[in-house]
């Protein structure tokens, strides 16, 4: 026979151990990633590849994630990638800067910290469609990098192309 146990209060410090949260780092196996998510994060994988990221390269994440709470969001993207075999290790701001002074910061201040890493950064990819990506990649043309070290994930696997498009012309 089997039976079921309801745990007791989730906040209480002990736990017997069938209600307690598993220790290990999360993998892609324990934090499954949501089918449309796959097709996004399979074109970053391959445009990472094409610039040359690989398993050696540490890898800084520019993200919004760990500011807007979706720390579950975050894990399964760093465990992604490392199984994906694109990193070796992950970055963010959130690991060098206190949280009391991120707080301190706006939105657009705290991409201007992500804007200012991945302009000196030796590779870069970034979303197609977005606008910090675009000018970050032409920055760091204007900086002397060479093009092949940027590149854009392809934005039209999410069909927001004819959107941009009607939004305005970006040349």
């Amino acid at each position: 026979t089997t039976s079921t146990h309801a745990c007791p209060n989730p906040g209480a410090m002990a736990q017997p151990p069938h209600c307690q949260r598993p220790t290990q780092p999360p993998t892609p196996a324990t934090l499954p990633v949501r089918r449309p998510l796959q097709v996004v994060w399979q074109s970053y994988v391959k445009t990472m590849r094409g610039v040359g990221q690989n398993e050696s390269v540490p890898l800084y994440a520019a993200s919004g994630m760990l500011t807007y709470g979706a720390s579950t969001d975050m894990l399964r993207t760093v465990a992604f990638l490392k199984h994906m075999r694109v990193c070796s290790e992950i970055h963010h701001k959130e690991m060098y800067i206190p949280k009391a002074e991120l707080e301190l910061l706006n939105s657009e201040q705290e991409a201007l910290l992500d804007f200012i890493v991945l302009s000196k950064s030796r590779l870069f990819v970034g979303f197609g469609s977005s606008t910090f990506s675009f000018y970050l990649r032409e920055y760091r043309s204007l900086q002397n990098m060479s093009r092949s070290t940027s590149s854009l994930v392809d934005a039209s696997i999410i069909g927001t192309d004819a959107l941009f498009a009607s939004a305005g012309t970006v040349v």
